[in-house]
């Protein structure tokens, strides 16, 4: 079945979320501070697949990405500028 360009575009986009999430799990210790923004998951997906992500679609992404890996919300910082 072929998927619409709105869900390869999610796809995508969360594609990008969970490469950086995966990228703080092989890094990140539980007892350092670091944090990903949705800036980052934005240009991962601009990087990899070539489509700008809003600031809220790449937000969206990356919390629910966080959250399929076990990782807390803390680990995002909620603004789109750092």
């Amino acid at each position: 079945m072929f998927k619409t360009a709105k869900r390869r575009r999610h796809d995508q986009i969360m594609e990008a979320a969970r490469y950086m999430v995966d990228g703080l799990a092989r890094f990140a210790s539980a007892d350092d501070g670091l944090q990903l923004t949705p800036k980052s998951v934005a240009t991962a997906a601009y990087f990899r697949h070539d489509i700008q992500a809003t600031a809220a679609e790449a937000r969206e992404a990356l919390g629910a990405a966080l959250t399929e890996q076990g990782f807390g919300l803390s680990r995002m910082t909620t603004t789109f500028d750092r």
